[in-house]
């Protein structure tokens, strides 16, 4: 007996050791397994998560463009289907109802009498008690309460672009030639139309007349398809790979249009005018007696009417008009990006090129580029000169107001086209092309002096070159006729010195000097494409000038064949 205990101590102290050695190993492993694990979380954690974390408390990438400036993208498609409403109203519209979002569907929420409208479900975004009154679908935000929408067998739906603009558009369409008042007429379209027939929102016209302001002028929204650093606050480029840039763009440059912000109102007001009246009074006068010696007189009473001037009182009808006025929006010509270099890359429109990333049916300028490299982004409208808009990047907004030119442009090249189709003629320089550079150098002002050259007239020449060309003579700083002929002659010779392979070239050398071109790498015969990154640099800075030589010569083209299409 006891020699068995003592075996069975023996073996319980044997399974005792083999459980502290393989279970005590275990222990250490799992303890390390789980360090391992901790480590590789925390490691995830402020790679990714931590990432998300810090936006808490770090910027945001910047907007995609206000709601305004973001619809933007849709102007082709508007063109297409407005039923002759304004672009810019069309598009004020389209802001207000889905933010240019094709599926920015909002719902229609009502708690008692309060009413929200949300993009998301009314108990979600408000608590059980809301609940919803009707949807607004798509772009123009067309309610299916009000319109008719698609059947689900017809193969569109209510967010099919064309058939929604087209719905949309239309029933405003409708509201204004029934109530030409935009007062009256767009609370009754957001009515019948895009809210449900129990909501009720008096400021809606009020907000459109608001987003129909910002069109004034250009407006751009420009924004990466890349990642967003939020702790970097730039778009980040881990692996040095190019990224599109998109851009949406528009500018009031099209046809002059007017709509009524509400009824014209009468006024009677009461004023005091000066006028002028026949007046008819008796005067005595002496008359000589006839045929009486020695002479004498006899005193008549006799009317004489005479013209006087006297304050009378008036009441007058006035018609106080209410109305607002601009042009019709359109889609720059070009647009490009400068870079840190200073070197310009253009953009690509995505209706001539597939591949630029972009909803259907939506217009975008794109291009890809390393977006460290990027400096600015700027968009070009026809015009005399063009006008022009500029982003920095990354973009601090997406939206931006423009200049327009105040210098009365028609009227400078009405005044100078007989003297410029004879320069023209005489040098084989396109009309267009004088004009354009007239119009940039000078206004139209035929004695416009510039110090710093010093550089006179329409063409701006210089003192030391004028005597050197062949259509030199006396007065030509203030001559208008002599000025125009000599700037095409400095024009012609720097496009036969350029190689007569482009104007954009003479253009640039007119504007810098070739010796500039030839000691920035130009050589004669190179084409536009290879000398425009040559070119992108600013040429005498210290007299006055402040674009490039490509930008300039790209405006001027872009001005010349404005000119050429206006003066037919």
């Amino acid at each position: 007996m006891d020699g068995l205990e003592q075996r069975l101590a023996d073996e319980a102290k044997r399974r005792m050791g083999m459980w502290i050695l393989f279970g005590g190993g275990a222990g250490i492993l799992g303890s390390a397994l789980l360090i391992i694990i901790i480590v590789v979380a925390a490691a995830l954690f402020l790679a990714g998560i931590g990432d998300w974390a810090s936006g808490l408390f770090t910027g945001a990438p910047p907007p995609m463009g206000t709601n305004t400036a973001r619809t933007l993208a849709w102007l082709p498609a508007v063109d297409r289907a407005n039923a002759g409403v304004p672009t810019a109203l069309s598009l004020a519209v389209i802001a207000q109802a889905s933010g240019g979002e094709v599926y920015g569907d909002r719902r229609y929420c009502v708690n008692g009498s309060a009413e929200q409208s949300a993009g998301i479900a009314c108990v979600k975004a408000y608590g059980k008690a809301w609940h919803d009154l009707g949807m607004a679908y798509g772009l123009t935000g067309v309610n299916a309460k009000d319109v008719r929408l698609p059947s689900r067998t017809s193969g569109t739906s209510p967010h099919t672009v064309a058939w929604n603009l087209r719905a949309g558009l239309s029933q405003l369409a409708q509201a204004l030639t029934a109530n030409p008042a935009l007062k009256t007429a767009l609370p009754a379209f957001h009515r019948t139309t895009q809210a449900p027939p129990s909501w009720v929102f008096s400021g809606y016209g009020a907000t459109i007349r608001t987003d129909l302001a910002t069109y004034s002028g250009p407006q751009m929204a420009a924004w990466a398809i890349a990642p967003w650093g939020k702790i970097s606050g730039a778009y980040e480029d881990p692996h040095g790979a190019k990224d599109w840039v998109l851009v949406a763009a528009g500018a009031p440059v099209g046809a002059p249009w007017t709509l009524e912000w509400k009824a014209p109102t009468i006024k009677y007001v009461t004023k005091t005018e000066h006028q002028k009246v026949k007046v008819t009074v008796k005067k005595k006068v002496k008359v000589p007696i006839p045929h009486s010696k020695p002479k004498r007189y006899r005193t008549v009473v006799k009317k004489i009417t005479k013209v006087e001037t006297k304050t009378v009182t008036v009441t007058v009808k006035e018609i106080i008009t209410h109305n607002l006025t601009g042009k019709a929006l359109e889609e720059p010509v070009a647009v490009y990006a400068t870079l840190t270099n200073g070197i310009t890359r253009p953009l690509t429109y995505s209706g001539t090129r597939a591949n630029v990333p972009a909803w259907p049916g939506e217009t975008l300028w794109g291009g890809r580029f390393k977006l460290a490299h990027v400096a600015r982004i700027t968009a070009v409208w026809p015009g005399i000169p063009p006008m022009t808009e500029t982003l920095p990047w990354p973009p601090v907004s997406g939206q931006a107001v423009g200049r327009i030119a105040t210098i009365p442009i028609t009227n400078a090249v009405k005044h100078w086209w007989i003297d410029i189709q004879a320069a023209s003629q005489e040098t084989g320089v396109p009309a267009g092309l004088i004009a354009a550079i007239m119009l940039h150098e000078s206004g139209g002002q035929a004695a416009a002096y510039n110090p710093l050259g010093p550089a006179y007239g329409l063409m701006q020449i210089l003192n030391t070159t004028a005597p050197g060309l062949p259509g030199y003579a006396p007065g030509w700083q203030v001559n208008g006729r002599l000025n125009l002929l000599l700037g095409a002659q400095v024009l012609e010779q720097d496009y036969q010195a350029a190689g007569s392979t482009s104007w954009r070239v003479a253009i640039a050398a007119y504007y810098g000097g070739l010796g500039t071109l030839e000691s920035l790498g130009y050589r004669p015969g190179m084409p536009w494409s290879q000398a425009a990154p040559l070119l992108n640099v600013v040429p005498g800075a210290g007299a006055g000038n402040t674009e490039t030589m490509t930008a300039y010569a790209d405006s001027m083209q872009l001005t010349a064949q404005a000119i050429t299409r206006q003066q037919g």
